[in-house]
């Protein structure tokens, strides 16, 4: 019981040690967007190891011409690399900017499972007795439980130059 007060005592110093200072970048935009989580996952993307100054133009850049999914998924890397430079990494979170975006409408609707399926079958119709793919990160976990085992990590190089971590995957065809 008696840490409490030191708590409290450490939290309200801390508290006027930073009132003064100016809000992080990311913090600045989940004020002006009113909490738009879309707005606030992009800028959290673009902030990291990027001063808030760059930051808060790039994100002001990237949302003058995209401020939904819908719209973000109609730029491309490209055009978002452009709106985005000069943030630190700026290729590569140009790329896992452009590669997330699914259609809203369509997630979670097992849409990535019945094409997996779909491909399975037509496969096996043909006579083959394995399935191999490369798979970028965020696709693993999809590919694996479709009954998919990891073969070996490699890189995928975009014609731009951007570089993508991917998994050689492989599973038996069900006979």
């Amino acid at each position: 019981m008696r840490a409490t007060p030191r708590i409290d005592a450490v939290m309200r110093t801390l508290g006027r040690a930073i009132h003064d200072l100016e809000l992080p970048a990311v913090e600045k935009i989940a004020e002006n967007s009113e909490e738009d989580p879309f707005e606030v996952l992009i800028a959290t993307m673009l902030s990291a190891q990027t001063r808030d100054a760059v930051t808060a133009a790039a994100s002001a850049r990237l949302f003058a011409a995209a401020r939904t999914p819908q719209a973000m998924a109609r730029l491309s890397e490209t055009q978002i690399i452009k709106l985005i430079f000069p943030v630190s990494f700026y290729r590569h979170k140009a790329a896992h900017v452009r590669a997330m975006f699914v259609r809203p409408e369509w997630t979670r609707r097992g849409l990535g499972r019945a094409i997996l399926q779909a491909g399975h079958d037509a496969a096996r119709a043909e006579g083959f007795t394995r399935l191999d793919l490369g798979a970028t990160l965020p696709g693993v976990a999809l590919y694996h439980a479709f009954g998919f085992e990891a073969v070996r990590p490699f890189v995928v190089t975009m014609p731009d130059g951007v570089r993508l971590d991917a998994v050689e995957m492989a599973r038996p065809i069900d006979l």
